[in-house]
């Protein structure tokens, strides 16, 4: 279940973002590489694009997973992005939204936090080389397979520190504890470090905390909600699933 932990008001950086597709079981994914979706070919990575991202090889497009009844949906959640970030248009995120979901679209559930960039209200824009980025955020959600697709702007305090994970938008429940630890040690590390702080330290705080598991954590589907990183396990269609035993040293 992956999560995804962010601030849209740090004083150095337009966009901070922190991802983690911890997903228990292992999936054939490309590392980070520019593209254009045109090929899936672990062996042959694209080499050129004006998308830069890792890649989903056997789902085609993004790094999102839920659990819910087996359903077969008619459209895949993967050309969403891929149709959003490949488009060439200049229109708001909101309308942007209604040209990339078909009319007729039956997704499996999904989170899909879009960004967009515009020039900062306080820019000189007769001077591009003294222009800022601001990001404009849009959350999209279907609230669960086959839901209805709704999308709403991100509020103030989720541009400071926001997260999303696996869990229904607007359902009036509590947040996740995985993002409720994931937005408190993500707005630590990007509020609280020293001005002046290198990327290099900042991406290591934030490696840090994507690596945490909560020490009671146990491998059944119930605790999912709970730590930042699954281990890839070994399952067995009748069994539940089991942490991959250690290995010895070699002599």
């Amino acid at each position: 279940m992956c999560i995804g932990i962010w601030s849209l008001e740090h004083p150095e950086y337009a966009l901070v973002l922190c991802t983690n597709r911890d997903e228990f079981l292992d999936r054939p994914t490309q590392n980070a590489h520019f593209h254009s979706f045109e090929t899936q070919d672990l062996d042959r990575p694209a080499s050129d694009g004006q998308v830069l991202s890792g890649r989903d090889v056997q789902a085609g497009g993004s790094c999102t997973n839920i659990t819910e009844p087996a359903r077969n949906y008619n459209t895949s959640r993967g050309s969403l992005v891929s149709s959003f970030l490949l488009s060439q248009s200049s229109h708001p995120l909101e309308d942007e939204v209604g040209k990339i979901v078909p009319e007729d679209a039956n997704y499996a559930g999904f989170n899909l936090l879009l960004f967009a960039p515009s020039p900062s209200l306080e820019a000189d824009t007769s001077d591009a080389s003294s222009m800022s980025i601001r990001y404009d955020a849009l959350l999209v959600t279907n609230h669960g397979g086959g839901g209805a697709l709704t999308s709403r702007p991100l509020q103030a305090n989720e541009r400071i520190c926001g997260g999303v994970s696996n869990g229904v938008d607007g359902a009036g429940g509590d947040p996740w504890p995985k993002v409720q630890h994931a937005t408190q040690g993500f707005g630590d590390a990007v509020s609280k470090l020293p001005a002046g702080t290198s990327e290099a330290e900042l991406t290591e705080h934030l490696f840090n905390l994507l690596a945490w598991v909560p020490i009671s954590f146990i491998y059944v589907s119930l605790s999912f909600p709970h730590p930042l990183c699954i281990s890839s396990i070994r399952s067995h269609p009748f069994f539940s699933h089991t942490p991959l035993p250690k290995l010895p040293p070699r002599p």
